[in-house]
């Protein structure tokens, strides 16, 4: 099984893992020449997450939420959060690498478990400023009560 590695940190890659691809936030321009992979929207997710809450939270909130999600649906059991010695990064399945015709249907019950647990802690306001990132907005992984506030 090949996965895809976001966010790598000099000395992160272990000798027996292969990175396929960095998933870095695309830029603007290729956000907009093309529907987002789920690997893209997991790195737009994540980015925005660390940037608000830190990575070591961004980290527990979306293994807690990915906990949640994962029996309705177990290809969610493939993405994995980890903390190496410098901080946590993430491997995405490889099946996330392709973009998406319509919403992605695992990666939009993770975030409806992650805003759920985020507005328990924070209210609405994380989940307001995710709904305000144009790419989660546009693929329709928000929940609509929660995009539309």
């Amino acid at each position: 099984m090949s996965f895809v590695r976001g966010p790598p940190h000099p000395g992160s890659l272990l000798k027996s893992e292969v990175a396929v691809a960095k998933t870095d936030p695309p830029t603007s321009s290729e956000r907009r020449s093309a529907q987002p992979s789920e690997a893209e929207l997991f790195a737009i997710l994540w980015s925005e997450l660390s940037d608000m809450l830190g990575t070591a939270a961004a980290a527990v909130l979306l293994k807690r939420a990915m906990r949640r999600a994962v029996p309705r649906r177990p290809e969610l059991s493939e993405l994995q959060i980890a903390r190496d010695a410098v901080d946590h990064h993430y491997v995405v399945p490889a099946s996330w690498t392709e973009s998406a015709a319509g919403a992605p249907e695992a990666l939009r019950e993770l975030v409806k478990e992650l805003c759920g647990l985020l507005v328990a802690l924070t209210g609405q306001v994380v989940v307001n400023r995710l709904a305000q990132v144009p790419e989660l907005r546009a693929s329709g992984i928000l929940p609509h009560q929660e995009a539309s506030s």
